[in-house]
């Protein structure tokens, strides 16, 4: 029977509406026919076509309330039905976005950098950036600066600190000789003293007559400042670069590298990193799958709301957290009551945020990586996760056509056999062997005379390749040689 019941929902098609139609309306207009006839409902008859006529404003009743009822299931319900049915779990629908890049910005003292005007271009692809929110290069929360003497003076103390809090300061101290001194010969022994005090942490180089001083680690910020005798000129400070265009145009690190419309004080830009690669709006397939990969915001273990939220950071595409809550540091060289987080893909301040916002109090976030947030009260945090080691795999394969094979059979092949393995291996997985057969098979008229893979060129090994547990397999066509014989 058509309706709701225990096993779900059951409607009635067109056809059963205009069958139903016709019982209900032979029974009712039994008695105006002689005793031995039946009522006329077919398609010819005048009753039949007045039936015809309701039957399919019935059938898109029925049909309505199929979409109503698929609405309420994710596997089923479509565009904003589906939004709101997600969101229940604290999942939004990924709109349209442009690439977005961390920047470093190097310019004059408080120059200030924002759109419209702050424009940057990538001179590898030929994009143009906004800066977004305005950059004011200043001393404080920068990543490094160029420092210059403004008073040559004997025997005088000469003074650069840096502080990771903005209270407590770490000096480094010369005192000028008694005689022959130089603005050069000051900052020289300025640079020797910063190299042996904050080795690790500091490069030092010369630039315009300046002595620069940069995190080697940009996204570790400091603030910084000198003694009455010496002058911040220039400061490094990090900024967000945004395509002008939303779409999917990746950036390289180090591709956006040249000042699009000046600014006064504005020296250069460069992205220390990889770009966030832009996206077109997230369909319903797509939506699906990350909702049914979801381990909900609202988890109530405190790993999983983590895994959550950086899955959904902008352009992270694979997450593994590992705890240690033990004492002792374990087997993966996770210290003592910690977790690593080991993240591919998305910004360090996206990653850093979304650990920040996540993790437990007083447990520490540790990695190869660290980048500084600062919280509510002003207090700044070091975040620190991992970034997997890529390997790069090698494929070799030799095909002989057994019929009609395409002219781009090697490059579909190619292009096959690279996003397949970009699809099937993430952090930790193992390159399996086997697989690499159906890529290849998905293009007919071949046969696969041989097909090896490795971890170097010209690969000659057919076995599996062990991935460990902090590195991911990378797959690059220039890195498979597909060869016809």
């Amino acid at each position: 029977m058509a309706g709701l019941s225990a096993t779900g929902l059951e409607i009635k098609t067109i056809d059963d509406v205009l069958n139903d139609s016709r019982t209900r309306a032979s029974d009712i207009f039994a008695d105006l026919v002689p005793a031995g006839d039946i009522v006329d409902v077919g398609d010819n008859s005048a009753l039949g076509r007045m039936i015809g006529v309701m039957a399919p404003a019935e059938a898109s009743l029925w049909e309505a309330i199929q979409q109503i009822y698929d609405s309420f299931n994710p596997n089923t319900a479509l565009g904003v039905a589906l939004d709101n049915i997600v969101a229940l779990s604290g999942i939004n629908r990924l709109v349209a976005a442009p690439t977005r890049a961390q920047v470093l910005l190097e310019g004059s003292t408080n120059t200030v950098i924002s759109s419209p005007l702050g424009k940057a271009y990538s001179s590898t692809t030929q994009r143009v950036f906004s800066i977004l929110n305005p950059v004011v290069l200043s001393p404080e929360g920068a990543s490094g600066c160029g420092i210059a003497i403004t008073s040559v003076q004997n025997s005088t103390v000469y003074r650069f600190s840096y502080s990771i809090d903005g209270v407590n300061f770490i000096d480094a101290e010369i005192t000028s000789p008694a005689s022959g001194n130089t603005a050069a010969s000051i900052l020289a022994l300025l640079k020797a003293q910063i190299d042996i005090l904050f080795v690790g942490v500091f490069t030092t180089y010369y630039q315009d007559g300046r002595l620069f001083v940069s995190r080697i680690d940009p996204f570790q910020i400091a603030d910084f400042d000198v003694s009455v005798n010496i002058a911040i000129q220039k400061v490094i400070k990090l900024g967000v670069a945004q395509d002008d265009v939303v779409g999917e145009f990746a950036q390289p690190a180090m591709a956006i590298d040249t000042i699009s419309v000046p600014i006064a004080g504005w020296d250069s830009v460069v992205n220390p990193v990889a770009a966030t690669t832009g996206r077109l709006q997230e369909t319903d397939p797509q939506l699906r799958e990350r909702f049914r990969n979801s381990k909900f915001v609202q988890s109530a273990n405190i790993i999983e709301s983590l895994i959550d939220a950086l899955s959904n950071v902008a352009g992270v595409t694979d997450v593994q957290v590992y705890e240690n809550d033990t004492d002792v540091t374990d087997v993966n060289g996770v210290p003592p009551k910690a977790f690593m987080p080991i993240i591919l893909g998305g910004l360090p301040t996206d990653i850093g945020t979304a650990i920040w916002t996540n993790k437990p109090t007083g447990i520490l976030s540790y990695g190869n990586a660290t980048v500084q947030i600062t919280d509510s009260l002003g207090f700044v945090h070091n975040i620190g996760y991992k970034r997997p080691t890529e390997v790069p795999i090698y494929v070799t394969i030799d095909i002989t056509p057994t019929g009609a094979l395409a002219g781009d059979a090697a490059a579909t092949i190619r292009q096959n056999v690279v996003e397949y393995g970009q699809d099937v291996n993430f952090i930790g997985d193992d390159v399996i062997y086997s697989r690499f057969y159906t890529p290849v098979n998905a293009v007919p008229g071949h046969q696969v005379n041989s097909l090896t893979i490795g971890t170097s060129p010209s690969p000659t090994g057919t076995s599996n390749i062990v991935i460990a547990f902090d590195a991911v397999a990378t797959f690059n066509p220039a890195n498979v040689i597909v060869t016809i014989t």
